[in-house]
């Protein structure tokens, strides 16, 4: 048996696809990095004004006592008083000491340091005061005629006439420690020529004595002339109550000229 021959299926032709469209591409611009701003600090908030306070209430105020009133005082003029001391304002640094002993008598300062100031002013007030010269001669050979001369001391006419002279350096307001220089003269006034052998400067000091020979800086003194003789040097000692000093010049064939300077 012939067998059918199937006849083919027609298969429909596929229709073209067409390929979609794209989509427009719109550009996006890439952004930019965004910079934070600085950061602005924000104000600290204002502190609340305190409530004003008044000013401290001072401590009560005591008056200071009778006996420390007095001590001030005393401290007080006890410096005014050592300042005048120092500028050697004697009588003013007395006055303040003689007040600090008004308001206390026993002030150990103001009597020892009032009594250094006395001691000051008075020596102060001092000066070195030359005397007078005394000319000796020796005694002459037999008595004068017509006269009973048994209790005469009889002296021939000198064969000089002359002083001594002194400059003390300084002249006065000396003080305790200062430098000083004695220098002596001899003054001829005659007519003669004075040869001097010796000289010897006897010095009291408080009382007490000490005599010192002397090199003669002049050997002859022609007339008329004055010529030194010679110096001497020394410190005012502390505690002198009392100075005074006396030279004496032998000369010619045994006389003597004698002068002293006192400190008063």
């Amino acid at each position: 048996m012939t067998q059918a021959t199937p006849h083919p299926i027609a298969t429909p032709e596929p229709r073209p696809v067409e390929p979609p469209t794209p989509a427009a591409v719109v550009a996006t611009p890439t952004p930019k990095p965004t910079v934070a701003p600085p950061a602005t600090p924000s104000p600290s908030p204002s502190p609340s004004p305190s409530p004003k306070k008044g000013p401290p209430t001072p401590p009560p105020v005591t008056a200071p006592s009778a006996e420390a009133q007095r001590a001030q005082q005393v401290a007080s003029l006890l410096g005014q008083a050592e300042a005048a001391l120092g500028s050697r304002q004697f009588d003013q640094a007395i006055g303040h000491f003689d007040e600090v002993l008004r308001l206390d008598a026993q002030n150990a300062k103001a009597l020892a340091d009032k009594a250094t100031a006395v001691s000051l002013r008075d020596a102060a007030r001092k000066k070195f005061v030359p005397g007078r010269t005394a000319v000796k001669t020796e005694k002459a050979t037999g008595g004068l005629a017509g006269f009973d001369s048994g209790d005469v001391a009889v002296q021939k006419a000198p064969d000089f006439l002359g002083r001594i002279e002194f400059e003390m350096s300084p002249a006065s307001g000396i003080k305790p420690g200062d430098p000083y220089t004695l220098r002596f003269f001899l003054v001829n006034e005659g007519k003669k020529a004075i040869r001097i052998q010796g000289i010897t400067l006897n010095t009291t000091v408080n009382g007490t004595g000490a005599g010192t020979p002397v090199s003669a800086a002049t050997k002859e003194v022609a007339p008329q002339q004055r010529a030194p003789l010679g110096e001497v040097a020394g410190s005012w000692k502390d505690g002198t109550t009392s100075w005074s000093a006396e030279l004496l010049v032998t000369a010619n064939k045994g006389d003597s000229l004698k002068n002293q300077i006192s400190w008063r």
